[in-house]
Order: structure tokens, then C-alpha cells, then sequence
């Protein structure tokens, strides 16, 4: 801003203050409308697709120093067919109860889970042109399918069951 003149009365001096502190909301104004509109940026279709093929990989010590398995993001397709066997045989009652838990052998819901757990992370680990079958989930140590399923939730949007 310009340097004040010397000869200014009192009103034209308050005037002039006035001035200075809207200029200055102003500024702040519009610093802060740019962060808001950076930090909701618009995405596109191609962006989206981008980010289902995200990767990350997976510490896997219980196989060797060092190794480590890649995944990737389920689709929306795809965790509504992992949502699919895990929910198969169970019914929502008019009353809006879960049904199905009574009748069921607890045998039966816990391999539901983990099948669809299986298959979840099998299309998971089915990236980078190498296929992975339930089978083959089925055969890794005990709590690695589990750790690897949490890493696919996290890259695709929703919470391990």
C-alpha cells in the first residue's frame, strides 16, 4: 500500500484504517476460498478407474525375510459378490431381525465368512497377470489371509468383517 500522507484529518485517517482491514478480510477471504476449493478437487471418471488399481503390498515375515505379496482394490462389483457368500442363507425378517443365526450350525457361518474372506483375497492378489484361486488363499499360514483381507479393505474403501 501506499505510504499515508502527513496532512490527514482524523476522519479521513479512520476512513483510510477502515480501508486497510477490509482490503486485509478481503485477502484472507480469498486465501481460504483457494484452500477450500484445492482441497475438494472435482475427480473424473479416469481418475476413479485409477484408483481401483491401486497396489500396496503386504509384509509376509512367515513366508521368508523380505517377502511380501502385492494386492490390489476390490471393485464395488466385487465386494458385493464377497458381501454376497457371506450373507447367503441369511434372512432380514419383516421385523428387520437377522434370521438364520438360531436355525444355522455356527459351523456353517463361519465358513461363509471365510470363504468370502478367501475369495475377497484372491481377487485381490489376482493382479499383475498372476491368478490367484480361494485354493490357494486357503493354503498360506495361519493369519496371513486375514492381514492381507485387512490391506484389500483398506485400499478398497471398507472395513474387515
Amino acid at each position: 500500500m501506499a505510504k499515508e500522507p502527513e496532512n490527514l484529518d482524523l476522519a479521513n485517517k479512520r476512513r483510510l484504517e477502515r480501508l486497510r482491514k477490509a482490503e486485509e478480510k478481503t485477502e484472507k477471504r480469498e486465501v481460504e476460498t483457494r484452500k477450500v476449493s484445492t482441497a475438494h478437487a472435482r475427480f473424473t471418471l479416469e481418475m476413479l478407474l485409477k484408483g481401483v488399481n491401486m497396489r500396496d503390498r503386504v509384509d509376509i515375515p512367515e513366508l521368508g525375510e523380505d517377502f511380501y505379496l502385492v494386492v490390489r482394490a476390490l471393485t464395488d462389483s466385487e465386494y458385493s459378490e464377497v458381501q454376497r457368500l457371506a450373507l447367503t442363507g441369511l434372512k432380514i425378517s419383516e421385523t428387520r431381525k437377522l434370521e438364520g443365526l438360531d436355525d444355522s450350525n455356527i459351523t456353517d457361518i463361519v465358513d461363509r465368512e471365510r470363504n468370502a474372506k478367501y475369495f475377497a483375497v484372491a481377487l485381490g492378489l489376482s493382479c499383475d497377470s498372476e491368478t490367484w484361486t480361494v485354493e490357494d488363499v486357503a493354503k498360506l499360514p495361519v493369519g496371513v489371509p486375514d492381514r492381507i483381507y485387512k490391506k484389500i479393505s483398506e485400499l478398497s474403501g471398507f472395513l474387515p468383517a
